[in-house]
């Protein structure tokens, strides 16, 4: 009551004094206006940035302010079962936030006689076993869901919308590029893409690289998910730029200059930060991915809703043995 009465006094005082004495009033507005362009245009996008590392970093913080966040997380394929899980409490910390495992059953066809068993409901609980066992052995106790669709993509879209997800963690082995780009199209809440290898585990990563360049959409979700990798465990994190072979000196040291303030606003622990020299942005990425046990990527947007794999993702994950990890920040 007492700050609620307080903002009320002043806001009538502030009304008063500007009706008192009107040239004032206006330059009080004029200021004002003035100061709200600049924070909105210069302090307010990297302010979101710093808050997301916080939140992520204490989980206290999401709660106090009200927020549960929801993974929704459907889970197709039992090899990398455990990984998904793994990832996704990760981005949703136990106690704060929930993750939800999703399981589309595809209505048997025509063929199917009454009495057989259904090979696709097998499948489905031979996953899920597989999912749940992993976060038990971790002490995480996540939902499951299993719904009845003729297509999964329609579904998961479907019940991320019904379920007001934050985000979306999806795996880039488990369906081909086309569909991938269609789903993440869709859906109205951050995604998460993550290829690894066989037998990946979170828990052992220890050095990871971040390759940016230098001003990327996908900021406030990327150091929400860094913070969430430094909450977990000691990670080595490295931010990587390259600049094309014939780049300047003074632009070479405005990238370092401008990369280590990036760095240093998402990631809450201490951070390493590259700037090399090459033509072959790809090439390049993926000769210092060698080093590091998980590479983060940011999908490209298309238009004002769009996103679309960025070729450098299927490339990493092809010519890398370390695991990827594909963010996109909602709308």
């Amino acid at each position: 009551l007492v700050p609620v009465v307080g903002g009320l006094s002043c806001a009538g005082l502030a009304v008063f004094q500007a009706v008192s004495v009107p040239a004032a009033g206006v330059i009080t507005c004029i200021w004002m206006g003035l100061g709200g362009l600049l924070y909105w245009a210069l302090l307010a996008p990297r302010a979101r940035v710093v808050d997301a590392s916080a939140e992520a970093l204490n989980p206290e913080l999401m709660q106090l302010r009200g927020r549960s966040p929801l993974v929704l997380v459907p889970v197709a394929n039992p090899n990398n079962a455990a990984s998904m899980v793994a990832v996704a409490h990760a981005l949703a910390p136990p106690g704060v936030g929930r993750v939800l495992l999703l399981s589309v059953v595809t209505a048997p066809g025509d063929e199917w006689q009454k009495g057989e068993p259904l090979p696709a409901l097998e499948d489905t609980q031979a996953v899920l076993l597989r999912a749940v066992s992993a976060s038990f052995a971790a002490g995480l106790t996540p939902e499951a869901l299993t719904t009845i669709a003729s297509q999964p993509w329609p579904e998961i879209v479907r019940v991320s919308r019904i379920h007001r997800c934050e985000s979306l963690l999806l795996g880039l082995s488990d369906v081909n590029r086309s569909h991938l780009e269609e789903l993440i199209s869709e859906v109205m809440c951050d995604v998460v893409v993550l290829h690894a290898p066989p037998g990946w585990q979170l828990e052992q990563v220890k050095r990871v690289l971040v390759p940016t360049r230098g001003h990327g959409d996908h900021d406030k979700f990327r150091a929400r998910l860094l913070g969430n990798l430094c909450r977990t465990g000691k990670r080595e994190v490295t931010f990587l730029q390259v600049l094309p072979e014939s780049a300047k000196a003074d632009q070479f040291d405005r990238a370092e200059r401008q990369l280590t303030q990036y760095a240093r606003e998402e990631v809450p622990n201490e951070v390493d930060t590259l700037v090399v020299r090459s033509d072959h942005p790809a090439e390049e990425i993926t000769r210092q991915a060698e080093a590091y046990d998980l590479v983060v990527l940011g999908l490209h947007r298309v238009g004002r809703t769009g996103r679309r794999l960025s070729p450098l993702a299927p490339f990493l994950a092809q010519h890398t043995h370390c695991a990827t990890v594909m963010i996109s920040r909602r709308g």
